[in-house]
């Protein structure tokens, strides 16, 4: 039975105090349709199933769950797979200094492509050497160095357009030889963030490449603890994303994060991960947890964690809500760009 998990669900969904009674008993109601189904990732799916149909925004919630459960399952696999890839990253966690082997062999295809004037290819191990090299000096950073140019990747490959008429969305082409133009968001990133990079990231399939890489190190010190971490801090930012909207004096739109109980949200998330947890306690401090960033990503989602001690991370302006939106207040998210380009990296 599902009964304590769907109270906690009940109890999380209630936080936000706006929403109408329609949609939040068709979520009660559907998860009570499926409360006699013991698995937890088997109920998730057929909730999933059901809301998605009905266009119902909580089905956000199950996304977020559903993502992190699976993700914290691949990951067990790192401590007992004798998989290459598994094996690579071990010895990676024990040593940085053993990726020597693989900037050396980068070294030697380097010499060949040089000999046999492959231009393509000599950029694409310069760029594969430089990322290596940067592991080498500063793990952590070049991980989230990845994770910035992972956005941005999936902004170009997965952008769509919406067609009214058909009330469809259709994908926008691009072409990987498209160069970056110096008025481009991107590119000030690049400079800012990989400036080492700058003179051999020039067109969107350099990008793309450079956002593969990322997959080499795919659940680099990574642990089931921080992918639940980090579905509390999306599970929390999650309601900040639904449109709220009050008006002033004067008639205008603002957002109104004051229709989110917060004492009640940090009660139901530590309510509703506690059972998943390693750890016989699971608690969230929700005062810092609109000051995140992107560690890296899994399973194609990001993972996000709070700013650390030292400041070391650098992107935490970037993906920050408060940051982000600073600018926009009182604009109603909903006629805001940035809204879906935010919600694409959050998820």
């Amino acid at each position: 039975m599902q009964k304590e998990f769907i109270n906690n669900l009940i109890s999380y969904s209630q936080c936000y105090l706006q929403v109408d009674d329609i949609r939040k008993n068709g979520f009660i109601d559907i998860l009570k349709k499926h409360q006699h189904i013991e698995n937890t990732l088997t109920f998730l799916e057929k909730v999933h199933t059901d809301l998605h149909k009905l266009h119902n925004f909580y089905d956000q919630i199950i996304t977020i769950l559903l993502d992190g459960f699976y993700s914290i399952i691949d990951l067990e696999e790192k401590q007992n797979s004798s998989s290459e890839h598994w094996d690579r990253i071990k010895r990676f966690e024990k040593q940085r200094k053993n990726v020597l082997p693989y900037i050396n062999g980068l070294i030697s295809s380097q010499e060949i492509y040089q000999s046999i004037d492959d231009p393509l290819m000599n950029k694409r191990i310069t760029i594969a050497l430089k990322v290596f090299e940067s592991f080498l000096k500063d793990d952590d950073l070049i991980l989230e160095n990845l994770a910035l140019a992972s956005y941005y990747s999936k902004k170009i490959r997965f952008n769509q357009r919406y067609d009214r008429e058909n009330q469809v969305f259709i994908p926008i082409p691009y072409d990987p030889e498209d160069i970056i133009e110096e008025d481009f968001p991107l590119k000030s990133d690049i400079k800012l963030y990989m400036p080492e990079l700058l003179p051999f990231v020039t067109n969107l399939g350099d990008l793309i490449y450079l956002a593969s890489l990322s997959n080499f190190f795919y659940g680099y010190r990574l642990t089931p603890q921080m992918i639940l971490r980090s579905v509390a801090i999306k599970l929390y930012n999650n309601l900040f994303m639904v449109p709220m909207y009050s008006y002033d004096e004067d008639g205008e739109e603002y957002i109104n994060h004051d229709a989110i109980n917060k004492s009640a949200l940090k009660r139901s998330i530590e309510s509703l991960l506690l059972p998943f947890s390693e750890s016989e306690k699971f608690t969230i401090d929700i005062k810092k947890f609109q000051k995140y960033y992107v560690k890296t990503y899994f399973r194609g989602s990001p993972i996000l964690a709070l700013e650390g001690k030292n400041n070391k991370n650098k992107f935490r302006n970037f993906f920050n809500p408060d940051q982000y939106y600073k600018a926009d207040y009182p604009i109603s998210i909903s006629r805001n760009p940035k809204v879906i380009s935010h919600q694409s990296m959050f998820m």
